[in-house]
């Protein structure tokens, strides 16, 4: 499952696997939309969801840990093995710029979501 997210008032966009979605929010600290993405993010919360993940940028490694050893259906669920303490290495190394990005999108303002097939 992927999903695209589209800044309302420039119409920048990102495309994301429901995984990163889901190890974004975990970063950010955000149980409540961690596993189901709201089909609209107000600007206030995309503000806060930027601040936090910029709190998180400095406990991200330097490499890329892979959690498919911990997810072993690889979804991104409690279901799965998943645990939430795997997020800082899921965007280590070359993925940072995952979190970078969003960042910049969320600092944009308001975010339509929506589930691509």
């Amino acid at each position: 499952m992927e999903y695209r997210l589209k800044v309302l008032n420039s119409g920048d966009a990102i495309e994301m696997p429901h995984e990163d979605w889901v190890m974004l929010m975990s970063l950010a600290g955000l149980a409540s939309h961690r596993f189901q993405p709201p089909e609209f993010i107000p600007p206030t919360e995309a503000w806060e969801i930027a601040e936090a993940l910029k709190k998180a940028l400095p406990v991200l490694p330097e490499e890329h840990r892979d959690m498919a050893a911990t997810d072993r259906l690889g979804t991104a669920t409690p279901e799965s093995g998943w645990d939430p303490k795997n997020a800082p290495g899921h965007f280590g190394g070359e993925r940072r710029t995952h979190v970078e990005d969003f960042i910049e999108l969320c600092e944009q303002g308001a975010l339509e979501v929506r589930r691509l097939a």
